[in-house]
């Protein structure tokens, strides 16, 4: 099936901030949105990393998401003008990839107004777009785009830049149509070979022009084929209310539904093109419409429709509709029924344990018996925590509101997660499993250095042996090469460790893990099963996150706030421990080249997240090993208070 839902780009409409426009999409269900990032819209370099988190909470909150951002920067820029110009004009494009990354845009967007000629066109030949934390699109914007000369280089552009692609404009091309003569035909459908977002665009007149049924006509043909494109509404008529804007956006969509049935009436059309060169795909693989929360309607996916079967079967949650959403173990759903019921729906992998998950369904009901908000375990109708048919295996879960705070927490929400953790810590403390050792801290406390030294070396050498290097590359040669020399001090770094205490505990308490409303946690998810491991470590860990110590000024105040409310409501940890926890997440943070090993062994989907990962958690340990003294000096004075003997 090939998917249909169209999005609205922001230009479309007027009067109207972020949060009221993610609500109002919601309630007339535009599935997500693109925004306009520039002086001229939303004005992104301008808002806060808080603003921008408060966004995205939004988007999550609504269920529409911000898949992209616009900027007003012209692809000229970055090539042309003097030196200082340029690198005025690459700064800012990086400033922009680093909103989108914090408002979960999967892309920025550029113009190429300027006149594809002179020193520019010789830049297109020779030069390559920077490297910024999310693929660049280009939007065709001169009427001489499509000629023989700008096309030839801007397709060599493209085949040296991977992440470069292009956004479509149905008005800007149907243009470009009119000025590129007898090859016109062959032309777009050369362009269009690299488009991964289209735009509908109407300005007044509606999209039947030739030239715009030409270009809609034939970008429908490729999805056809297979080629991933996302599309867009881009209203620019003179009246753009909310109702104006409806009115347009939906009439847009059922023009593109007509495109998308017959896509054989392009004069321009024959057959669909083939890019003339092999360029790899794009590491973010959506389709129109088809975001991080996926319907089941545009997803022929025989495990979920097994699932809304065991939901039906076992559940009596007849006709829920399915939205895929984040996961990792597991695969997760969000599932709505026809009443508007939703739940959450985890679905096993195959070779999960699920006996350990039984016993992590255990751990989150004692949790929620000691007062930590969880989500309430829904039975099937015989009463199955985890319901199995087959291959399939589900648990069902009530669905919680909140989100988690992916862009760091305030100093009222960190306060609020340490008191959570202790609040997780004392619940736990009285488990019979406490009784049994940990094999998993006695491996932990004895790790092969030998081993990863080997493994840098080996990345070291692959990164050497490329004849053509990436910018991530030069990043991975310099931090592997200083996280080698780190790795002379871990054994005098675990040799002053004290004894440390083991307990049960949540197994993954981090951030994506915990769902706030505002500045209140209401729910603490995804427990792991009931394992001994080391107290300082889970401590440790979220006081001294790495987006926390890589990034913020005060990071060393913002951990002693966590760990103080932390042993207000578990004041039994040892003072040890306490003041241990900060060198334990160091040496785990040491120990780890998750990351940076897949980058060269074995890339993931989203490798580019995960090069981001190692570098941000490289900063993060290279900065608590240089402070560690002081950190711990910080410690000591909130220690004293958890010597307390528990009664």
């Amino acid at each position: 099936m090939i998917p249909t839902q169209v999005g609205l780009y922001s230009i479309s409409l007027r009067g109207l901030d972020v949060p009221d426009l993610l609500v109002w999409a919601a309630e007339e269900r535009v599935p997500f949105v693109h925004l306009r990032g520039g002086s001229r819209g939303f004005d992104l370099l301008r808002q806060t990393a808080k603003a921008l988190g408060e966004w995205r909470a939004c988007a999550e909150d609504t269920g529409v998401p911000v898949t992209g951002v616009t900027t007003d920067l012209d692809l000229a820029d970055l090539f042309t003008g003097s030196a200082k110009a340029q690198v005025r004009a690459r700064d800012e494009l990086a400033r922009f990839a680093e909103a989108a990354t914090v408002l979960g845009a999967r892309w920025v967007r550029l113009l190429a107004r300027a006149e594809p000629g002179g020193a520019y066109l010789a830049a297109l030949c020779d030069d390559v777009v920077p490297w910024v934390p999310v693929p660049v699109l280009v939007e065709l914007h001169h009427p001489l785009c499509l000629a023989p000369a700008a096309r030839t280089m801007l397709e060599a552009l493209l085949m040296r830049t991977p992440r470069l692609r292009l956004l479509a404009d149905t008005a800007q091309l149907a243009a470009a149509l009119l000025r590129a003569g007898d090859e016109s035909g062959s032309a777009l459908a050369r362009v269009l070979a690299y488009a991964e977002v289209l735009h509908l665009s109407d300005c007044g007149r509606g999209l039947n022009s030739p030239g715009s049924v030409d270009v809609g006509t034939l970008a429908a043909a490729r999805i056809a084929a297979g080629q991933q494109v996302e599309v867009a509404v881009e209203w620019t008529g003179a009246l753009r209310t909310p109702a104006e804007c409806l009115a347009r956006y939906r009439r847009a969509v059922a023009w593109w539904h007509s495109r998308l049935g017959e896509p054989q009436r392009s004069r321009h059309l024959g057959h669909p093109a083939k890019p003339q060169c092999d360029k790899p795909q794009c590491g973010w693989p959506f389709t129109s419409g088809d975001v991080r929360e996926k319907e089941q309607g545009d997803m022929p996916n025989p495990a979920a429709v097994q699932v809304t079967e065991v939901l039906a079967d076992a559940y009596g949650l007849i006709g829920a509709r399915l939205a895929r959403l984040d996961g990792q173990v597991s695969i997760n759903y969000r599932a709505t029924t026809a009443e508007g019921r939703r739940v959450f729906v985890k679905s096993y992998t195959c070779g999960s344990d699920l006996a350990a998950e039984e016993e992590a369904i255990a751990q989150t009901r004692l949790a929620g018996d000691h007062g930590v908000p969880v989500a309430a375990i829904v039975p099937s109708v015989t009463g199955e925590l985890i319901t199995r048919r087959g291959d399939t295996a589900v648990s069902v879960w009530e669905w919680l509101p909140g989100h988690s705070v992916e862009s760091g927490f305030n100093a009222v929400q960190q306060v609020a997660t340490g008191r959570m953790l202790g609040r997780v810590h004392r619940a736990f403390a009285g488990h019979p499993a406490n009784a049994h050792p940990s094999p998993r801290a006695n491996r932990w406390l004895n790790p092969d250095l030998s081993k990863r030294v080997a493994t840098i070396d080996t990345l070291l050498a692959l990164i050497k042996d490329r004849t053509e290097q990436e910018p991530f590359d030069r990043q991975a040669a310099d931090t592997l090469a200083e996280r080698r020399t780190q790795l002379l001090r871990l054994p005098s770094l675990i040799a002053a460790l004290p004894p440390l205490h083991a307990q049960v505990l949540h197994g993954d308490y981090s951030p994506k893990n915990l769902l706030f409303h505002g500045n209140a946690i209401t729910a603490v998810v995804d427990f792991g099963p009931a394992e001994p491991f080391l107290t300082s470590y889970e401590l440790g860990r979220i006081a001294f996150d790495p987006r926390s110590v890589a990034l913020g000024e005060d990071w060393i105040a913002s951990g002693m706030a966590l760990v103080a409310a932390y042993l207000e409501e578990n004041p039994y940890l040892p003072a040890a421990d306490v003041t241990a926890c900060a060198r334990v997440a160091l040496i785990q943070l040491m120990v780890s080249l998750y990351g940076v090993k897949e980058h060269y062994l074995q890339p993931g989907l989203i490798q580019d997240d995960l090069d981001r990962f190692w570098l941000l958690r490289h900063r993060a340990a290279s900065r608590l090993l240089h402070h560690l003294d002081e950190v711990e000096e910080a410690l000591a004075t909130v220690a004293p208070s958890s010597s307390i003997q528990r009664g």
